[in-house]
C-alpha cells in the first residue's frame, strides 16, 4: 500500500523451494539490475554477522547485492 501510495511500481510474488536458489534464478530470469536484502544472523556460524541467506546471495548473485542493517 505504501508504494502504491507514492507511485512506485512493484509486483508481488511468491515462490517455493530453497531461498537463496530462488532469488538467485530470479535475478536471472528478470535480468535484475541490483538484488536488495537485509541481514538477520539467525544460525550458523557464516550467519553470525549477516544472514544465512544473505551470506549466501552475496556468493552466488549474478548481480550486485545491497544489504541493510
Amino acid at each position: 500500500q505504501m508504494l502504491e501510495a507514492e507511485g512506485i511500481a512493484h509486483e508481488t510474488r511468491i515462490f517455493g523451494g530453497p531461498t537463496a536458489e530462488v532469488i538467485f534464478d530470479t535475478a536471472e530470469v528478470e535480468k535484475v539490475d541490483m538484488i536488495v536484502m537485509g541481514t538477520r544472523g539467525k544460525s550458523e556460524l557464516s550467519g553470525l554477522l549477516v544472514g544465512s541467506v544473505t551470506h549466501k546471495i552475496l556468493h552466488i548473485a549474478p548481480c550486485p547485492v545491497l544489504v541493510i542493517r
